[in-house]
């Protein structure tokens, strides 16, 4: 079908498929197929027109996504979607998506433990499915109940083991929102603690004996999430995560972008 997809162009198209219709001696369905816009959608005037409407864009790797926009007569499959992997012969296979609940996600943050004992959270995280905003609550709350040991030596960074797992080391460090606890010198009052760095590459972050910020240079930052090492935008408003992080928890890109965030802004500070 030529043209914009204007409304008028669309009713006299759909006015000659009803032609054929009442011509025809049997019943019949039209397949339309048509490219999207800029945004994503299809491309016209046509989403009223069909019965059914469906999107399908390729997801790389021998995959489809086929999105169930508009199903007038089947409501349990209207506004679902489908992955298809792509097999032999030109068939397909439908993708069965685990569910991702809260169990799952302890079930594999700790097998994930066993098998990388010892492993930074970037690579316990890329074996452990669901959202990183619930991925870190859970971790947090398997290190508070005991359940896992966090071997690193400085704050903000992880290095995980199992608890029953006799190479565990036997760690102060506690979750991602927790600060360690310094004593004062002997003698010393409380606000006189000496500061402490919090984060850092080359260049320092410190805090004061209260555990707050303290005066900052330059700062590069560990994200809490990922240990990407970043420079905040405002570091005295005391960043916990990157801005990839940040975007992937507010459902604003996927893991992939996420990732292409972090190498972009890595390039950025290798070109500086």
């Amino acid at each position: 079908h030529g043209g914009r997809g204007t409304a008028d162009e669309i009713r006299a198209f759909m006015e000659l498929l009803e032609d054929v219709r009442s011509r025809a001696a049997r019943r019949i369905a039209f397949l339309i197929v048509h490219h999207e816009n800029r945004a994503g959608q299809i491309s016209g005037a046509w989403e009223p027109v069909p019965d059914t409407l469906v999107h399908v864009q390729s997801e790389g790797h021998g995959g489809t996504r086929v999105y169930w926009q508009k199903v007038r007569w089947c409501s349990p499959l209207h506004g679902t979607t489908t992955h298809l992997a792509w097999a032999d012969g030109d068939s397909f296979a439908v993708k069965e998506h685990e569910e991702v609940t809260e169990e799952t996600i302890v079930d594999a943050l700790l097998e994930a433990v066993r098998e990388l004992p010892g492993a930074s959270w970037t690579k316990i995280r890329g074996q452990v499915k669901g959202r990183a905003v619930d991925v870190t609550e859970v971790r947090d709350r398997l290190l508070r109940d005991g359940l896992l040991v966090n071997g690193a030596a400085r704050e903000g960074l992880f290095n995980l083991w199992a608890a029953d797992d006799p190479a565990a080391p036997r760690s102060a460090l506690g979750t991602a929102r927790e600060r360690l606890s310094f004593p004062s010198p002997d003698g010393a009052p409380e606000p006189t603690r000496s500061p402490v760095p919090l984060r850092s590459r080359e260049r320092v972050w410190e805090r004061n004996g209260f555990g707050g910020p303290g005066p900052v240079s330059d700062t590069v930052v560990a994200c809490l999430v990922c240990d990407f090492q970043f420079e905040p935008e405002h570091p005295l408003l005391g960043a916990l995560r990157c801005p990839a992080c940040v975007a992937l928890g507010r459902g604003l890109v996927t893991e992939r972008e996420a990732d292409e965030m972090r190498l972009l802004a890595r390039l950025r500070v290798q070109a500086a």
